[in-house]
């Protein structure tokens, strides 16, 4: 019976997300399809996890942070707002936000690489050479962001002519940016919950479930740690990787999922009609 009800729950969300698709509602209510996405999965993945216990693995959540960052590159380079010049998003003038928000992202997901990677090197080498390598990448990208929003970078299309702007636009088309950023959202919340999932104790058939595996996310906290660093680490993992990698990556890619189907539109951005097609 259990994995009857997993089995539709699931059926029910892939269906609602289908169907968005195909009826055009990802452009006419593209907050609705991305908020009903959320929370469709939200509530789905955790059903998932218990019907494929070997996705909760080390490796299988490795796997799914390593695609994150890789679409989070796509994402950006697909950002239509980057382009636009009008004081419509979050930290003001839309350039100057992408530039923002590539950085905090691209940081906030150096951060969970390496949360994940350095705590599992045993040897102190590796362990420095990999936390370099992290380093190394997160101001590299930092750099390439910074070279692609800066004042007279590609996206600073002012004072060129309609025609020059639009061979600029070289960006899918809202429809696909919208489903990649769908992709990095399901994604995001899969890789959170695989965080603090577990089916110890027969958690997985308790009555409650899935919402005992909440009191999860604390459960490092609890466990006696040999060195204040160990401890500090769980304090970090709690902190950044499970709760703040949870809410904060969420809300962001439910603002940038709706925007990208369409909520905002090139006019809204002071861009040509070419940016949509």
């Amino acid at each position: 019976m259990g994995d009857l009800f997993s089995y539709l729950i699931i059926g029910i969300v892939i269906l609602f997300q289908i169907y968005s698709y195909f009826s055009g509602n990802t452009k006419k209510f593209p907050k609705l399809h991305t908020g009903g996405l959320i929370l469709g999965y939200s509530f789905v993945i955790p059903y998932i996890l218990r019907m494929s216990p070997d996705w909760t693995s080390y490796s299988m959540q490795l796997f799914v942070t390593i695609l994150i960052i890789i679409l989070d590159w796509f994402s950006f380079h697909e950002d239509k707002s980057r382009f636009s010049e009008e004081e419509l998003c979050l930290f003001g003038n839309c350039r100057d936000n992408a530039r923002i928000t590539g950085h905090l992202a691209h940081i906030a997901d150096a951060v969970s690489l390496g949360l994940i990677i350095v705590p599992f090197i045993p040897d102190f080498k590796l362990k420095v050479a990999a936390i370099v390598g992290l380093i190394s990448y997160t101001l590299v990208g930092m750099k390439v962001i910074e070279d692609y929003t800066k004042d007279g970078s590609v996206s600073d299309l002012r004072g060129l002519s309609e025609v020059e702007k639009c061979k600029r636009s070289r960006i899918m088309r809202d429809s696909w940016r919208g489903a990649i950023n769908d992709i990095i959202t399901v994604l995001g919340i899969l890789i959170a919950w695989q965080s603090f999932f577990s089916c110890d104790s027969g958690a997985c058939a308790a009555a409650d479930f899935p919402f005992n595996q909440l009191s999860k996310l604390w459960e490092d906290l609890k466990v006696p740690s040999e060195t204040k660093l160990l401890f500090l680490v769980n304090v970090a993992k709690v902190l950044v990787l499970d709760i703040g990698l949870t809410i904060v990556p969420t809300f962001t890619n439910y603002v940038n999922t709706h925007a990208q189907h369409g909520s905002i539109t090139s006019e809204d951005y002071g861009l040509p009609s070419c940016f949509s097609n």
